[in-house]
């Protein structure tokens, strides 16, 4: 069983972080990586650490999950025959959805 330090030095995580162990201590009590708390210590074995690393792997989206995305503004759906033709140049979300209720209102 190693340590949350030994660990936090493993992974190099002070390269990236200012304070790994504490980083390491949010994510177990979020759920998101197992440990065991002995005493006032957090532990982790070797598959506790090799499921952590599983975790936090970067993969792409699976396709599917890809496919099935909505678009987050109504206008810039294709398919969609409702859809208004709002010039997105230099708004934000906010502002071009605030438009788009003003078009639909008049």
């Amino acid at each position: 069983m190693k340590d949350l330090a030994e660990v936090a030095s493993e992974w190099e995580l002070h390269k990236w972080l200012k304070e790994p162990e504490r980083w390491l201590t949010r994510q177990i009590k979020a759920g998101r990586i197992r440990a065991r708390k002995v005493g006032p210590k957090w532990l982790m074995t070797d598959d506790d650490v090799a499921y952590a690393l599983e975790v936090f792997a970067n993969r792409p989206a699976p396709a599917a999950a890809q496919a099935t995305t909505q678009p987050a503004d109504p206008a810039a759906d294709p398919a969609d025959d409702t859809a208004v033709d709002v010039p997105s140049i230099a708004i934000s979300a906010a502002s071009r959805r605030r438009r788009l209720t003003q078009v639909a209102a008049s």
